[in-house]
C-alpha cells in the first residue's frame, strides 16, 4: 500500500514533470539529450568551528528535453543522475553523533531551467532555473555503513550554466557545458547539525537530437 509520503514524492515529480508534456503539445522545435559529466563537489562548515571537508570529484549521468519558441529562447528540463559528497570530512548522524568520512550522496535532480541562446548562429546559450533533488542512496566510507536516514530526502536550489552546441548533421548536435547546482537548504535532517549545503559544479559532453 503506498502510504502519504511516498505520494508525496510522487506528486512532486509529477509537477516537475509538467513541462515534458508540454513539449509534447507545443509547435516548436523540440530536442532531446543525453550526455555524462564529471562533478566537483564542495561544503564548507568553517563558521562552526569544523574544518571544512575536501571536495571530491564524481559522475553524473543525464537526459534532457529542450523546447525553443523562439531563436534567442527555449525552455529545457533534465533529469540526472547526480553523484555528491565529500572527503574525510565531520558527518553528523541522528543522536548527535560525530566522525570523520568520505561520504556519497546519490541524487536523481530535475532542473527546469530558462535557456537564452546567443552567437551568429545562435549555437552558445546560458541557462538558469530551479532544481530539486530526491536522494536515492547515501553512504560512508570508514565504517561502510548506509547513512541515508541522516539526510533529508529532497535537496531544493538555483542550477545554472553556460553551454555550446556543434551541428554534426541537420539533426544532430554535440553540445559541451558547464552545468552548477548551488542548495538553499541544509542537507541534514537535524536542525541540531551545521547548515550543509550541496554545491556542484559539472563539466558536461552529450548529444542532441532533433526530433521537430
Amino acid at each position: 500500500m503506498v502510504n502519504c509520503y511516498t505520494m508525496k514524492k510522487i506528486l512532486i515529480f509529477c509537477i516537475l514533470a509538467l513541462p515534458a508534456l508540454f513539449f509534447a503539445q507545443a509547435k516548436g522545435n523540440i530536442e532531446l539529450g543525453f550526455g555524462i559529466g564529471y562533478n566537483g563537489s564542495e561544503y564548507s562548515l568553517q563558521e562552526w568551528g569544523y574544518p571544512s571537508p575536501e571536495s571530491t570529484t564524481s559522475l553524473n549521468v543525464h537526459a534532457s528535453a529542450d523546447y525553443s519558441f523562439s531563436n534567442r529562447w527555449s525552455v529545457k528540463t533534465k533529469f540526472i543522475y547526480d553523484s555528491k559528497g565529500w572527503g574525510e570530512g565531520v558527518l553528523f548522524y541522528c543522536g548527535g553523533e560525530v566522525w570523520q568520512s568520505d561520504v556519497n550522496l546519490h541524487y536523481l535532480t530535475v532542473p527546469v531551467l530558462l535557456n537564452w541562446h546567443f552567437g551568429g548562429q545562435r549555437n552558445w546559450y546560458l541557462n538558469f532555473g530551479p532544481y530539486l533533488g530526491l536522494l536515492m542512496a547515501a553512504g560512508e566510507k570508514r565504517f561502510d555503513a548506509d547513512v541515508k536516514e541522516a539526510f533529508r530526502d529532497f535537496d531544493s536550489g538555483i542550477a545554472l550554466g553556460i553551454g555550446v552546441k556543434i551541428p554534426l548533421s541537420k539533426s544532430l548536435k554535440l553540445y559541451l557545458e558547464y552545468d552548477g547546482q548551488f542548495g538553499v537548504n541544509s542537507i541534514y535532517k537535524d536542525g541540531n547539525a551545521p547548515e550543509t549545503k550541496n554545491t556542484r559544479n559539472a563539466l558536461n559532453i552529450g548529444v542532441n537530437f532533433l526530433v521537430r
